[in-house]
């Protein structure tokens, strides 16, 4: 029994349960124990007269309940260990009471003695002398041969407690059984500490944040009082989830169950494997398999004792599944290959693999406690910023051990030998949850502080957008110049870092000099094709010439007419038109060049008009049209507008364009015309011989007419046979009409 279930039966207060926990005492065997072999509690610090007569008083019911013969405490195990032997002797204990008289070795008292000695009752000692027990040697055969004092005549409970206690007593204060020294019952407090500290550690942040809000500093006093007060099924605390109670109530568990242990003793320093020994008290592992561990030189399997410890003592469906993963040394398995292994549905086991790494690193937290192991296995103790543990390590550990342990079991290993600075780093979590991080993840785990994660991350974060994005064309890029986020460079043990797991992430890329190489990893675009073509022409061309540069560059991406056409009208804002005439070109040449304009004529007279506040001039049009497309002229452009079939454009008085859209206050002064006059054959012919810009000049200064507006009539009479001119651009005589024929119809009407 227990000190929690001593609290509930024998309603303990608080002061005698914290003097119990305080010394160790935290059973009933532990109670039993010292008080055989000391006789009083008050040698104990704490112990006042009032907790002495409550322990006194709980003693003896337990003893009144010796029928109970599952009870390691009954009375008749207790005599037994008590008068075990021929002959009593003299065994003064250094913890016996100062005041304790002390007999002579060679007496036996009897009952008159016994009565001034230890206040043996009148009852008591009428119950002796009828049955013929006089000393104190016949009272211990009676004992011996009986088992107890039950067949004693008009013996009651009380009666059978008193001579129990006599034997105690008597042995405390000077005579003991002729047997070897019995251990106290009380845990030391090196064992306590060492233990309640290893429970603890096996603890997740938010089981020690809950625990320690309950009892403050995590003492091993404190540790056990506070379970002794919460019972054995430990009721729901503030705070604490469903996962943190069980951790607690495992704990509780395993922490009583290594205090009440008394099968195997505390190991003595004089044994060379005393630390061991004690490593292996501690934590509850089997003593059998310690030979695993440890070999007559004093070299450390540490891998081996694992491989044998995870096989004997992982039990239940999730350590099932925890220990096939670990101690599979070859490529990971999937989660249907676990399920079929285990007897379990692939859903399941990945619901039990989402906790692996804090389940297995709480199973084997003990690794870190196991004295010199750090010394032994220099390789996985590492004082670097990160660790990777690669399949050359793993391959090493195996051969030197004879085992199979997976890389993941060696990096749990290495996080508890250099826990807490460094922590486990997914490559899932990393990069992404593609096949080969999950492989990564088993063959190379990776190791980082904990202060450098989150940077790490960003720093990944930013690599990724930049790895994985379209490239067509390989690619070099400074890595320091990629991870930069606004004005923040990263730091340099960063980029290093990126420089060597990178191209375990990623084996197409490169990495020299601190410049990843980025082959490229998808199919050109037609659109990055036709725009290499238009760059190497330089000029706007027609699809036809288009076809012909392309089929010579890229002679394995045959591409149609069509095909260029459908380019050009997905990416308008990488290409224009030019007309109606399929001549195509790139959208950056309209800004770079002033004589480029896409569209056709009727789009740029919209845009002319747009940018208008008054309708303009058919003139002014066409001269600002002939800017992009020079071979038009006055004739084309108003034809072209006319048929506009959307009715755009409005023809107003004066040879003025509008929008159709748009209301115009006022209407300018149309330009002036040539007078016809001017054109006559009389005057014509004053100007044979001479070159034409005689007679431009001769016009300019009897009408107001523009110089262009002269020029077209000098071109129209030219075009009507009226003018001639010879190479040079002289004026030779014309075949045109008299002059009886009345005005030129090169001179434009008003209501034109």
């Amino acid at each position: 029994m227990d000190l929690e279930e001593l609290i509930e039966v024998h309603q303990l207060s608080e002061a005698v349960v914290s003097f119990c926990t305080a010394n160790g005492l935290i059973d009933m065997l532990a109670l039993d124990t010292h008080y055989v072999n000391h006789g009083t509690f008050t040698t104990l610090p704490g112990c006042t007269a009032l907790i002495e007569d409550k322990l006194l008083d709980l003693l003896t019911f337990e003893r009144l309940r010796g029928d109970l013969k599952a009870e390691p405490h009954q009375a008749d195990a207790t005599i037994h260990q008590v008068v075990d032997g021929a002959d009593m002797h003299r065994a003064i204990l250094p913890t016996a009471l100062s005041t304790a008289t002390v007999l002579p070795v060679a007496e036996n008292p009897g009952l008159e003695q016994l009565t001034v000695l230890f206040g043996l009752s009148v009852r008591a000692f009428n119950v002796c002398e009828n049955a013929g027990l006089y000393t104190l040697s016949q009272i211990r055969d009676f004992a011996l041969e009986h088992g107890g004092f039950k067949m004693l005549r008009n013996c009651g409970a009380k009666t059978q407690m008193e001579l129990s206690d006599l034997l105690v007593r008597s042995a405390a204060t000077g005579y003991a059984p002729d047997r070897t020294a019995h251990p106290d019952g009380a845990a030391s407090p090196d064992r306590m500490e060492a233990i309640c500290s290893a429970q603890y550690l096996k603890l997740s942040t938010q089981a020690r944040n809950v625990l320690q809000g309950q009892i403050g500093h995590p003492t091993a006093d404190a540790i056990i009082r506070f379970f002794m007060r919460q019972g054995r099924k430990m009721p729901k605390l503030p705070g604490a989830g469903s996962k943190v109670m069980r951790e607690l109530r495992a704990m509780r568990e395993n922490t009583m169950t290594a205090l009440t242990d008394r099968s195997v003793e505390w190991p003595d320093d004089s044994d060379p494997r005393a630390e061991l020994l004690r490593w292996a008290l501690i934590h509850q592992v089997d003593p059998d398999i310690l030979p695993y561990l440890q070999h007559s030189d004093g070299r450390y399997s540490l891998f081996r004792f694992l491989e044998r410890y995870i096989g004997m003592a992982w039990n239940g469906s999730k350590l099932n599944v925890y220990r096939t993963q670990l101690l599979n040394h070859g490529s990971a398995l999937t989660l249907e290959t676990i399920a079929a292994k285990v007897g379990l549905t692939r859903e399941r086991v990945r619901q039990l693999m989402v906790n692996m790494d804090h389940t297995v690193l709480a199973q084997l937290s003990f690794v870190s406690d196991l004295p010199g192991v750090h010394e032994h296995y220099p390789v996985l103790v590492n004082a670097d910023r990160c660790m990777i543990v690669d399949l050359g390590i793993v391959r090493t550990l195996n051969a030197g051990e004879g085992t199979f342990c997976s890389p993941v079991l060696v990096a749990y290993i290495a996080v508890l030998l250099n826990h807490p600075r460094l922590q486990l780093v997914k490559w899932t979590e990393l990069f992404d949850r593609t096949t080969l991080s999950k492989e990564l993840d088993h063959t190379h785990p990776f190791l980082m502080e904990r202060e450098w994660v989150e940077e790490l991350k960003s720093a990944a974060g930013q690599a990724i957008q930049v790895i994985e994005a379209r490239r067509s064309t390989p690619e070099r890029r400074p890595l320091a110049e990629i991870l930069v986020v606004g004005d923040k460079a990263p730091s340099h043990e960063i980029v290093s870092l990126l420089c060597t797991i990178l191209p375990l992430r990623y084996p197409e890329m490169l990495i020299e000099d601190g410049c990843i190489c980025l082959p490229a990893n998808a199919k050109r675009s037609q659109e990055d094709m036709l725009e290499e073509v238009l760059a190497g022409l330089g000029e706007p061309s027609h699809v036809t010439r288009i076809q012909e540069v392309w089929s010579t560059r890229f002679p394995g991406r045959p591409i149609t007419v069509e095909g260029i056409r459908n380019v050009v009208v997905r990416n308008k804002s990488l290409f224009f038109s030019i007309g109606r005439e399929s001549t195509y070109g790139l959208r950056r040449w309209e800004n770079e060049r002033h004589d480029l304009k896409s569209g056709t004529i009727r789009d740029i007279v919209e845009g002319l008009l747009q940018a208008s506040s008054d309708p303009l001039h058919l003139e002014d049009l066409v001269e600002d049209v002939q800017k992009f497309r020079p071979g038009t002229y006055l004739g084309s452009v108003k034809l072209n507008l006319q048929m506009e079939a959307s009715g755009r454009f409005v023809f107003l008085p004066g040879g003025f364009v509008g929008l159709a859209g748009r209301s115009y206050d006022r209407i300018p002064d149309p330009p002036a015309g040539v007078p016809g006059s001017l054109m006559r054959a009389s005057v014509l012919r004053q100007f044979v011989g001479q070159h034409r810009s005689r007679l431009a000049e001769h016009i300019a200064q009897r009408c107001s007419a523009t110089p262009k507006r002269i020029e077209r009539v000098i071109d129209a009479a030219i075009a009507a046979g009226r003018i001639q001119l010879d190479p040079e651009g002289l004026i030779q005589q014309g075949q045109g009409e008299t002059e009886d024929h009345g005005p030129w119809m090169d001179e434009l009407p008003f209501e034109w």
